[in-house]
């Protein structure tokens, strides 16, 4: 993994609220359902469209000094999603991540009940939007504790709703 790593964080963005506005205890189970499997199948994509995949796996796995692997999920339990990689890989991971995420939830095929809450919540005019992330990341050295990079989850994540897009957009098309 080198000396630093990365840490990275998404948070679906009103999320609370959605689930809320939900009175169909069926609609409710199969929309948890979906964006389990919306994440998911998100995060592998990422992960194929990203540079992560794009390594020389092997020769790490046959270098007994690399016994890590470069990509490891911490959380992934409905809108809240965690990950470490190689500090390298961060933003254009993450960058990959909220595309998925935004073009996935767009498939009514795929997601019926997700299309529904969020048709349900937004509203008419604003039915065919995206599920929308905030997500960050922070780069550390690989030796910094994992509870301690927890901690700091929510200070990551609300700084990037602030900038959302723009900073995921601006990271994904810059190298670290």
């Amino acid at each position: 993994m080198g000396k630093y790593m990365a840490f990275i964080m998404a948070d679906g963005n009103s999320f609370g609220q959605m689930l809320e506005s939900i009175n169909d205890p069926e609609i409710y189970k199969g929309f948890s359902w979906e964006l389990y499997d919306l994440t998911l199948n998100a995060v592998v994509s990422a992960i194929f469209k990203s540079k992560i995949h794009k390594k020389d796996f092997d020769k790490q796995l046959e270098d007994k000094r690399h016994r890590l692997l470069p990509f490891i999920p911490v959380i992934l339990a409905g809108d809240d999603l965690s990950f470490l990689t190689r500090a390298e890989d961060a933003a254009d991971f993450t960058y990959q991540l909220c595309n998925e995420i935004a073009e996935l939830s767009q498939r009514e095929d795929l997601y019926p009940n997700i299309r529904k809450v969020i048709s349900d919540f937004r509203g008419e005019e604003r039915s065919a939007w995206p599920l929308s992330f905030s997500a960050g990341f922070g780069i550390t050295k690989k030796t910094f504790p994992i509870p301690a990079l927890q901690q700091q989850k929510e200070r990551i994540t609300n700084l990037s709703c602030y900038f959302n897009l723009d900073i995921v957009e601006y990271a994904g098309k810059n190298k670290l």
